[in-house]
């Protein structure tokens, strides 16, 4: 596959423009709660949580993919349709699952024990 191909299937994979509709409200939990505002938690806050909801919808494809595949209107998808491998979507995970983690422990060291249980509830059901 092409590198454009693959850059184009993993935006289509997490619905990248629904994760910038998202950021205003992530930033304004942000803004509320803290007096002190520094534009490197700004950063921190923004690419964890695109690496966040990018996790979340892998997950969610993977999860959903046998649905997709049954539902005309999702069987279009690249994972139900083919056109993307479920190993193309679980080697995605690795670097955002990464990236979400080192995020976290740059902005605030005690989301990384909140980070580990969130990963585990998945695989404990």
């Amino acid at each position: 596959m092409s590198l454009k191909r693959n850059y184009l299937l993993a935006l289509e994979l997490v619905t990248f423009s629904h994760t910038l509709f998202i950021l205003p409200l992530i930033l304004s939990g942000y803004f509320i709660a803290y007096k002190n505002i520094l534009l490197l938690d700004i950063f921190l806050i923004i690419l964890a949580a695109i690496s966040a909801r990018t996790i979340g919808m892998l997950f969610n494809r993977i999860i959903d993919n046998e649905i997709d595949f049954q539902n005309p209107r999702t069987s279009s998808r690249p994972l139900p349709s083919g056109r993307a491998s479920k190993n193309f979507v679980l080697l995605l995970l690795f670097p955002c699952t990464n990236q979400c983690t080192n995020q976290s422990i740059l902005f605030r060291p005690s989301f990384f024990f909140h980070q580990i249980f969130t990963f585990l509830i998945p695989l404990i059901r």
